[in-house]
């Protein structure tokens, strides 16, 4: 290849421009640049990773109860955990607790189970942290949550909520 040709200053076409190879430097296409449109006009999601956030909730009125829940399975060709979250809609009191663990196969894919106990006050949003040994996922692994619920001396809270992000690669 010869010596590059360097034009400083901006430019501004009103018709089509063809490039044999096109290097942009990474962050020069953001989000908000690609404009919406007619079908077609979008990057096509194939050649993308996709965010999937997939929430399961208990009836919001009734004490949390022990259960184990498939909730994800891996489609792509691989994916990674970004994100466990739980909340219960009231809390628990005394030293009742509910327990939220994300498992695959039997194995948590988090460092510990995300606790609610009656430190925790009505819709708090608590964060469990990703075992990153165990963050990615690979084509048709299903991944459970797996609920303890354990009264102790108090009341059970109601309404648990769980929340599990993954960014999978297409299909």
């Amino acid at each position: 290849m010869g010596q590059p040709s360097i034009v400083g200053g901006d430019f501004y076409w009103t018709g089509s421009h063809t490039f044999k190879t096109l290097n942009l430097p990474s962050g020069a296409v953001e989000p908000d640049d690609i404009a919406p449109g007619e079908p077609g006009n979008y990057i096509d999601p194939t050649t993308m990773r996709q965010r999937h956030k997939t929430v399961y909730a208990q009836d919001s009125t009734t004490a949390a109860t022990t259960e184990t829940r498939a909730v994800y399975t891996v489609v792509g060709q691989t994916a990674a955990a970004v994100a466990a979250q739980a909340a219960l809609i009231a809390p628990c009191t005394g030293n009742a607790t509910v327990t939220v663990d994300f498992q695959i196969a039997g194995t948590s894919i988090l460092n510990a189970p995300i606790t609610l106990s009656s430190a925790n006050t009505a819709r708090e949003v608590v964060v469990g942290v990703i075992n990153p040994a165990y963050q990615d996922l690979t084509v048709g692994q299903i991944v459970e949550v797996v609920i303890t619920a354990t009264a102790g001396t108090g009341a059970l809270g109601s309404g648990i909520v769980t929340i599990l992000q993954v960014d999978e690669d297409p299909v």
